[in-house]
């Protein structure tokens, strides 16, 4: 596999987005059943979030760990 400086962060921002949202299933399953109310609670608080905003976020922080990691 190329190791770039581009393809580098669009990688681990791809995984992250896999593992984030495996993660983010078994959280919700968990809410879901040991506190309904909080479960739903967080259900709308991340309707209002913008899918893209947060897989920006972990592109911008993936970018920054790749140029730190081409600096040493």
């Amino acid at each position: 596999m190329q190791d770039n400086a581009i393809d580098t962060p669009r990688r681990i921002a791809f995984w992250a987005g896999i593992v984030g949202v495996i993660l983010g299933w078994f959280l919700m399953q968990h809410l879901f059943a040991e506190q309904p109310e909080l479960g739903q609670t967080t259900i709308y608080a991340l309707s209002t979030v913008p899918p893209f905003a947060l897989w920006g976020i972990a592109l911008g922080l993936a970018q920054a760990f790749a140029r730190r990691r081409d600096e040493r």
